[in-house]
């Protein structure tokens, strides 16, 4: 099996301020972190959660 390359995004400041361009109607409050620090860093974000693989201006992709 081949080994993936995973890389751990830090909480900065401009994660922190990316949260408010982050808008999800409902209310996980971990969300907003995970798409503004995909968006911050240029990552790819692999999640089950539809709203998340919908949400325009990151790249997210669907491990359902």
């Amino acid at each position: 099996m081949k080994d993936l390359e995973l890389t751990e995004a830090p909480l900065t400041v401009e994660v922190a301020l990316a949260v408010a361009s982050i808008h999800l109607t409902h209310g996980d409050p971990a969300d907003p972190f995970l798409a503004a620090s995909a968006k911050v860093f240029d990552l790819t974000l692999v999640t089950a959660d539809e709203n998340l693989v919908r949400l325009p201006g990151i790249r997210a992709l669907s491990n359902n």
